[in-house]
């Protein structure tokens, strides 16, 4: 703090109309959103530490998770964790990857993740599935993932490879099993 004041001391800003009290507020505003953003890495590096939603390879059921986007917000609702990742926000497991302006993730304290919801145009999902070792690949404007069902909905202009198969639709219910 006594470093900031001296650095706008000597930018010739206080004494040029800047009161300390307008100083302090500066410095304690920037506290603050450096405390949020922080804070915010923890949450997202605990919550990323216990995601385990692949129905892809194997040897996706334990790899690292990585979430990212512009800003996230994390509540806990009803005794469920929900965490909002918006703008660009991306979500990656081994050779599992979301994307979307949009993804929700819905958990209960010390369970695995219930539901993950990616809206937006062009939301995107791909895989590579265990059993064909054949990708998938989905889009739609809204894709809802249930990984304790093992199943994926699409909604508003769903699209669907698997392998040599299309599917397309205003809703698509796609099994992994």
């Amino acid at each position: 703090m006594i470093r900031a004041i001296t650095s706008l001391v000597g930018a010739g800003l206080v004494g040029a109309g800047f009161s300390l009290r307008l100083i302090e507020q500066m410095l304690k505003t920037q506290a603050k959103a450096c405390a949020y953003r922080y804070c915010m890495i923890v949450v997202l590096i605990l919550f990323s530490a216990a995601a385990d939603v692949s129905f892809a390879l194997s040897a996706d059921k334990k790899p690292v998770t990585k979430l990212s986007s512009n800003s996230a917000i994390c509540k806990r609702q009803n005794n469920e964790n929900i965490c909002t990742y918006l703008d660009n926000a991306k979500f990656n497991q081994g050779v599992t990857n979301l994307r979307a302006k949009q993804i929700t993730i819905y958990r209960m304290p010390g369970a695995k993740i219930n539901k993950i919801v990616a809206s937006g145009e062009h939301s995107h999902y791909s895989t590579v599935m265990d059993s064909s070792q054949k990708p998938v690949d989905a889009d739609a404007n809204l894709i809802t993932l249930y990984p304790n069902k093992s199943l994926m909905v699409l909604e508003g202009n769903g699209q669907i490879i698997a392998g040599q198969d299309t599917y397309n639709g205003p809703h698509i219910e796609y099994s992994f099993k």
